[in-house]
């Protein structure tokens, strides 16, 4: 059962620093860049051959100042990022992005700060993916994952300042920023948060219209949405113990970003997607909390960044594994009256709440006493990792369980 399980390692702002992150040049930059790039390279060679996951999904923000880098700086990093530090020569299935804009981004213009850009697309997916069980056992032992990508407010920018031009080039090089695609009897949904939160017409037209397409069609999978921008919660509410920092995440924004998505789009996401679990980035430091929703809880984690640059002292990552052998529809995990308890803070738009957990080692608990539980401790390997088993079982049942350990 074990191997029949689709195992993906999740991974959010690895955001490798580059002239941006502490605007140094020269040999200062080299060094601080071989670095860094060292200690994630060192840290994903060992989970990736350790849990050999099949298939490795970046929440976004994958270089610090990608968005405004010049072309020749853009291309130097996005090599760091493929061929030093991520390996995708020597470990990526599939090297070009699974899914495309059916029509490229083009402009009217040579000049990359021109706005004549055309930035919307549709996705198209260039491979199937390997779902065999026997094809993908022969994949991970090859030393193999299948690569996804998410877009990050530092590859592309925010709202409506963000950057078309770096919306194309990222576009170009990693693939379309709106998608969905079924694994493991499970359906990815990647959605554009960062052009949806516009008001400008022709930055937020691609993400609208497929929000508008995956509420029309009636699912037929349980539907995971991964959002590289956490959705709204009140500032009040507890992230949980796993959070490093005592800081919780604000509704506040600035130049090119923004802590959380409105309340209403947050609303409208959650209504059109109906996902029974979310992940997010963008904000460095674990979170874990529940949306309560049409009287429903829909739990989201924010993951830690992946860099010891980024301003937390343990980074991290997250082990998802989907096991739907009956092909059900949904999980029972979201589907839980607000009345029930569960292990999780609790937030909707007008109070949050903090539940008390169900016991001192788990966080979540679903409906017929099935528990989602994290338990806390070492491993021989400086990153934390969390394992979460999703099962969708002929009754209906959820079980998710999560491992901390670390690697060097």
């Amino acid at each position: 059962m074990i191997k029949a399980r689709y195992r993906i390692a999740i991974i959010a702002d690895p955001q490798l620093t580059d002239w941006m992150s502490y605007h140094q040049t020269g040999l200062l930059l080299a060094v601080v860049e071989t670095y860094t790039d060292l200690y994630m390279k060192r840290s994903f060679h060992r989970l990736h051959g350790s849990l050999r996951p099949d298939a490795v999904i970046f929440l976004g923000d994958l270089n610090d100042g990608g968005r405004n880098s010049r072309g020749d700086v853009f291309d130097k990093n996005k090599k760091r990022f493929f061929e030093r530090v991520f390996e995708s020569k020597s470990s990526a299935w599939n090297q070009k992005p699974i899914v495309m804009d059916a029509v490229e981004p083009t402009t009217s213009h040579q000049d990359e700060g021109s706005g004549d850009i055309n930035i919307t697309g549709r996705y198209r997916q260039l491979m199937n993916v390997p779902l065999d069980a026997a094809e993908r056992e022969a994949i991970r032992k090859s030393g193999k994952s299948v690569r996804l990508y998410v877009a990050g407010n530092h590859d592309v920018g925010f709202g409506n300042t963000l950057i078309r031009s770096s919306m194309a080039r990222y576009k170009q090089s990693y693939g379309s920023v709106n998608y969905e695609i079924e694994v493991g009897n499970h359906s990815l949904v990647v959605l554009d948060t960062l052009a949806l939160s516009s008001d400008i017409q022709d930055i937020r037209e691609e993400s609208h219209r497929f929000l508008t397409q995956i509420e029309k069609e009636k699912p037929r999978l349980p539907r995971i949405l991964f959002t590289h921008v956490p959705l709204f919660r009140l500032d009040t509410t507890y992230c949980g113990d796993a959070r490093e920092t005592q800081q919780l995440i604000l509704n506040r924004k600035g130049e090119q970003y923004q802590n959380m998505v409105d309340a209403m789009l947050s609303r409208q996401i959650l209504r059109a997607v109906q996902p029974d679990m979310v992940f997010s980035g963008d904000d460095h430091d674990w979170c874990e909390i529940a949306h309560s929703l049409d009287g429903t809880l829909t739990p989201e984690i924010t993951l830690p960044t992946f860099s010891f640059a980024q301003g937390i002292q343990q980074p991290g990552f997250v082990m998802l594994s989907l096991f739907n052998p009956d092909h059900k529809v949904k999980n029972a995990f979201p589907m839980i009256p607000t009345t029930s308890t569960l292990g999780l803070p609790i937030s909707t738009d007008e109070h949050s709440e903090s539940v008390a957990r169900p016991s001192t080692d788990t966080t979540f608990a679903a409906m017929e006493e099935h528990l989602v539980s994290i338990g806390y401790g070492s491993s021989a390997s400086g990153i934390n990792h969390r394992d979460c088993d999703f099962f969708a079982t002929s009754n209906a049942t959820v079980s998710t369980t999560a491992t901390a350990g670390s690697i060097q």
